[in-house]
């Protein structure tokens, strides 16, 4: 099956005509060839008991959907807490591998303890995050319950079990100047702790903006085509790295190999910044007629530009998927994780 179609699937959106020239055109412009999913991708899993977190999440849909399409894992469980859309995920089920629908709550220790501990994962591939800057600005404690104490419980109630456990981060952990970059920072640190003090391997990958995904600009943008009105934007300079579902899950394949390397947290190369100003264009060349609404302002935790790296970090081409860079996250004790390092309080 074809990768664009594959990605129309996971998301009813991308059903709409024209949208594989906007994502075309998108990785032109970043100026960086999209990285291929290796013909051998997903090896290690052979006979395995694979667990993924956020599951019924557009991008944790697709990773249990490539996984069910590949025939390699022997059983998986999707857990998440939402319930219609896990009967959803179930219901499209045509592959020999069984799913283990999981309904549970990434906040609840005791559940995710027992869960774990009747699954007995071989892989945990961790998805289950609150993502949107701006409710995060305005729900910090929401987005350390999900994004550090989640992340927590699953490593804790997991790594007894599992051989390796991914955790998917975001860009936006690089310059960690808003909430949600500063949780998923603090997820990406103690995954690096658990990785230095127990026996299973631990990795982090962080994410662009990833086209397929829910909430994603070019899914708002269709949501509008389909609905008639214009196309929200805040600022027509703003710039983001974008990437594909493909590279997403090639990201994962490298890091659940046997060769996995030994740093922590994955970094993909994206090329170039691309502005608003040119996804909007994009979309306009296959939807000339759809109207636009510029705020000229962005919204609470926003940034202008996001980067991959952060200034105090350092990273080295992995040379499996170079360009592709590989770090190391500085490891923070499970003792020192603190509502205030996600939302430091204000100084008066």
């Amino acid at each position: 099956m074809a990768m664009r179609h594959f990605v129309r699937g996971i998301n009813v959106n991308w059903t709409l005509k024209g949208i594989d020239a906007v994502v075309s055109a998108l990785i032109a412009r970043r100026g960086q060839p999209e990285i291929p999913l290796p013909s051998t991708a997903y090896e290690r899993l052979q006979s395995s008991k694979v667990l993924v977190t956020g599951a019924a999440g557009s991008i944790g849909t697709a990773i249990v959907n490539h996984l069910l399409l590949s025939g390699v894992p022997e059983r998986i469980a999707a857990l998440d807490q939402d319930d219609t859309r896990l009967n959803m995920l179930a219901r499209g089920n045509r592959s020999r591998v069984p799913v283990d629908l999981i309904l549970c709550n990434v906040r609840e220790v005791s559940a995710i303890e027992r869960q774990m501990a009747t699954f007995r994962p071989d892989f945990v591939i961790h998805c289950a995050a609150l993502k949107h800057v701006d409710l995060a600005e305005t729900h910090p404690d929401e987005a350390y319950k999900t994004n550090v104490l989640g992340t927590l419980h699953v490593l804790q109630a997991s790594t007894q079990w599992c051989d390796t456990f991914v955790n998917l981060s975001t860009d936006k952990a690089a310059t960690a100047d808003n909430v949600l970059g500063r949780s998923k920072r603090l997820a990406e640190q103690i995954c690096a702790q658990a990785d230095k003090i127990g026996e299973a391997r631990i990795r982090s990958f962080r994410l662009g903006n990833v086209m397929a995904s829910r909430g994603s600009v070019l899914d708002v943008f269709m949501d509008c085509v389909k609905d008639g009105h214009d196309l929200p934007i805040t600022d027509m300079s703003m710039r983001r790295y974008y990437m594909t579902i493909s590279e997403v899950l090639a990201g994962i394949a490298r890091l659940v190999d046997k060769e996995s390397p030994s740093s922590t947290c994955l970094v993909p190369d994206l090329g170039a910044h691309v502005p608003l100003r040119d996804v909007v264009e994009s979309f306009r060349s296959e939807y000339p007629n759809v109207r636009v609404n510029v705020a000229n302002e962005t919204r609470a935790g926003e940034s202008m530009i996001e980067q991959m790296i952060g200034r105090d970090e350092e990273a080295d081409i992995d040379p499996i998927l170079s360009p592709w860079m590989m770090m190391r996250s500085k490891p923070c004790a499970f003792d020192d994780i603190s509502l205030e390092r996600v939302a430091p309080p204000p100084a008066y």
